[in-house]
C-alpha cells in the first residue's frame, strides 16, 4: 500500500477533551510501516503517537501494529480497541525491559485505511511514485 507521507485523517474522535482531535495515518520515515497518532491537524499538534516501529526482530504482518502502551502511553492499547480500531494484543514480544502487544485493525479500521489511501495493497509492499517537489521516484 502506498503510505502517505504527509498525515491523512482517518477518523475525528473525542480524546482527553481535546477539540478537534483525529485519529491519523502516515509512514515512518526509514520504513514503509503505517503510524498511528492522534493529533490536530489544524494546530500542528501531536497529542499521542499509538504504535512504534518495531524491532528488527519482529516483522509485522499485513495490518499489525505495535502498540506503544508503556510509559506516558499507556491505556493506549485500551482506548483504540474501546473505539473499534484494533482488535486487543494477541501476542508480544519483549523490547529491552517491555512488553510489546502487537494489534491487528479492526474491519473499521482497514476499510478506512483503505479507502483514505485508495489501494488494497499490502501495508508491507515498498512504497513507489514519484516526490512532487523533485519529481524523483521512490
Amino acid at each position: 500500500m502506498n503510505l502517505p507521507t504527509i498525515p491523512v485523517l482517518i477518523e475525528k474522535v473525542e480524546f482527553k477533551g481535546y477539540e478537534n482531535a483525529g485519529l491519523y495515518l502516515t509512514r515512518f520515515v526509514d520504513k514503509n510501516l503505517p503510524v498511528l497518532f492522534i493529533g490536530n491537524a489544524d494546530e500542528e499538534v501531536v497529542y499521542l503517537i499509538c504504535n512504534i516501529n518495531p524491532d528488527d526482530n519482529y516483522e509485522l504482518k499485513e495490518f499489525e501494529f505495535a502498540i506503544k502502551d508503556y510509559s506516558e502511553n499507556e491505556g493506549t492499547e485500551d482506548w483504540l480497541v474501546k473505539n473499534e480500531f484494533l482488535h486487543p494484543h494477541y501476542y508480544s514480544y519483549l523490547s529491552g525491559w517491555v512488553e510489546i502487544p502487537i494489534c491487528v485493525a479492526t474491519d473499521k479500521l482497514k476499510g478506512l485505511i483503505i479507502e483514505r489511501c485508495q489501494t488494497t495493497e499490502s501495508l508491507s509492499m515498498p512504497r513507489h511514485g514519484e516526490d512532487p517537489m523533485t519529481g524523483e521516484c521512490w
